[in-house]
């Protein structure tokens, strides 16, 4: 994960993507599949707030 996608992603302006959740998890920051976890919640909340 180059230096400008991280930025785009700890400011919200981008979202975790499979590729982005595998970059965190090998700088150890948790596991891929919590990164995947919190995204679809995430994008589930936004649906629910627009429905």
């Amino acid at each position: 994960m180059n230096r400008s996608s991280l930025h785009r992603l700890l400011n919200g302006q981008a979202s975790i993507t499979p590729r982005s959740a595998l970059a965190l998890e090998a700088i150890g920051w948790s596991t891929a599949e919590h990164w995947m976890r919190l995204q679809v919640a995430f994008d589930l909340a936004r649906a629910r707030r627009a429905a």
